[in-house]
């Protein structure tokens, strides 16, 4: 998807429907979302390095999800190194707990998605809270950190983030 001239990438969505070349990595991928865990980095990013659309684009890139802990950071800023991109801002949307157990329950409801069972939803808010939250503090050391009301309808959440990315996007042309 382009927004921006920005490519977005969504490791997840190209989990959930990968290209038959990804297959035995989603696999890999798979034994971890199952159980709630954290995917370790070396895998998200071997799959995006094979992940053709990551090549083509030199305009930049919108990550949706990533990175995830520290490890990730690292991988991560090595992956946009090697393609000449730095990671220039972090948009977090910002989503209670039960609210959170709410959406993710409708979404395994509504697409029949096993790894959202209760106690895999449950270990990836504990994830969340042990990797992802202290990763945080890091980025807002490193680049410019802004937080969304994720509770709010998801047109009005679209709305904030692509104004939060327009300048951005200005700014890198």
């Amino acid at each position: 998807t382009l927004y921006l001239d920005l490519y977005i990438v969504s490791p997840t969505h190209i989990i959930i429907d990968p290209e038959d070349f990804l297959l035995h990595l989603v696999e890999k991928v798979n034994t971890y979302t199952d159980i709630g865990e954290s995917v370790p980095a070396t895998l998200t990013y071997e799959i995006l390095s094979q992940w053709p659309p990551i090549e083509k684009n030199d305009r930049g890139y919108v990550f949706d999800s990533h990175p995830r802990n520290i490890d990730d950071l690292r991988q991560f800023e090595t992956f946009l190194s090697d393609r000449g991109a730095t990671l220039e801002a972090v948009v977090c949307l910002k989503v209670g707990e039960d609210e959170l157990l709410g959406r993710l329950n409708r979404r395994a409801y509504v697409e029949g998605r096993e790894d959202e069972s209760l106690d895999v939803v449950e270990r990836r808010i504990a994830v969340f809270e042990e990797q992802t939250k202290p990763l945080l503090d890091i980025l807002e050391a490193k680049v410019d950190v802004y937080t969304v009301n994720g509770e709010l309808p998801a047109d009005v959440v679209w709305e904030e983030v692509k104004a939060l990315l327009s300048p951005i996007k200005e700014k890198l042309s």
